[in-house]
């Protein structure tokens, strides 16, 4: 199977010292860097993580925090880290920005708490750039998934979670074929990765069997397949919705190895036929708002032109709170501020090329 991303949950660090939770962390990490490697034997790793919980109030200066951090992760070939995790009252959130841009493998995720705190995450997020803007997310609702940036410990638990690249087992079969597929690729791959991490004193948190894109492993050439359409032509919203039954058809069957989102992520920047289609002009983002109803971001890595104004984006985040009402579930959003006109096309480092949006 092809693993997206194997991440390492540290929760137990939460209220300690820093000194004390790099000791924690460095200690479970030589240990799961080991059972990676035997991972690997029978699975294509794409990317090793490490995830966090929300940084306690005890910890003043972020700057070092997330500076320690980073090096850990160079130090043990870590690819990323989530460590910048805050609840939206948290005037914190304030610093994001520019630890983000400072520390290239760091993520982060506001967790938003009521409507009033919108503007003020509103006027964070227009602070992003190129270099940050796809390294954090904000949240309506607390999840547990080893998705980035939203990656974060449960407090107090240590624990390991993957995510397989489910895009893989539908370019080319039926929802039939690629459900069988996946379901027993997911049940062996979970249980060795379950007896893996107990045997280590960790807990096997779950898998995330959103499907996700990269480039041409593209979720939007999926959707055009199960809809014979265009992305962002009429049936998109329903074909985006007959895939996210048919993953909660296999994820009904895992049971408690299910953990986070489950659902379709329309990611632009990390998806060529997604890039296709905004070039071609097929949708929006008022339409990517829309589709939140049957996906989990309904606008996720979207490039977007400077300068922003932080009321659009507080509108977007208003209506994404509907969104997760109605369905009941937590529901993000992620965009990416270019210093570039709407319609251009830009160069986004490992992302490739990507079309700018107007917000």
């Amino acid at each position: 199977m092809n693993i997206r991303a194997v991440t390492l949950m540290v929760g137990s660090v939460y209220k300690k010292d820093l000194n004390e939770s790099l000791n924690i962390v460095e200690n479970i990490t030589s240990k799961f860097l080991e059972m990676v490697d035997s991972l690997k034997s029978e699975n294509k790793v794409w990317t090793i993580r490490l995830a966090l919980p929300y940084v306690s109030m005890e910890v003043r200066n972020l700057e070092k925090y997330a500076e320690v951090y980073e090096e850990l992760a160079e130090k043990y070939s870590i690819n990323f880290v989530s460590t910048l995790h805050f609840k939206s009252h948290d005037n914190r959130i304030w610093n994001i920005p520019q630890i983000l841009k400072n520390n290239e493998k760091t993520f982060g995720s506001i967790v938003l708490e009521s409507m009033e705190d919108v503007p003020y995450v509103s006027k964070v997020i227009e602070e992003l750039d190129e270099n940050s803007g796809y390294k954090l997310s904000a949240i309506w609702g607390e999840i547990v998934t080893p998705y980035f940036p939203a990656a974060r410990a449960p407090i107090g638990v240590d624990g390991v979670s993957y995510m397989p690249f489910v895009v893989e087992e539908y370019l080319n079969r039926s929802f039939k074929e690629a459900e069988s597929a996946l379901l027993k690729t997911v049940k062996t791959t979970s249980e060795a990765i379950r007896v893996a991490t107990e045997h280590l004193g960790l807990k096997f948190l779950g898998v995330d069997l959103s499907p996700s894109p990269w480039m041409d492993v593209s979720v939007a050439k999926v959707i055009e397949k199960i809809g014979g359409i265009r992305f962002g032509e009429y049936g998109t919203l329903h074909s985006i919705w007959m895939l996210n039954r048919s993953i909660a058809n296999v994820s009904s069957k895992l049971n408690d190895r299910i953990i986070g989102f489950n659902e379709v992520m329309l990611a632009v920047a990390e998806d060529n036929v997604l890039k296709e289609r905004a070039v071609e002009r097929t949708y929006t983002i008022k339409d990517l708002v829309h589709y939140t109803f049957a996906c989990v971001y309904g606008l996720d890595m979207v490039p977007v032109s400077k300068p922003l104004s932080y009321r659009k984006i507080a509108k977007i985040l208003y209506d994404l709170k509907t969104a997760s009402t109605i369905k009941g579930k937590p529901v993000g959003f992620r965009i990416i501020p270019v210093t570039a006109e709407p319609g251009s096309i830009i160069e986004l480092g490992f992302f490739g090329n990507a079309p700018v949006f107007k917000l």
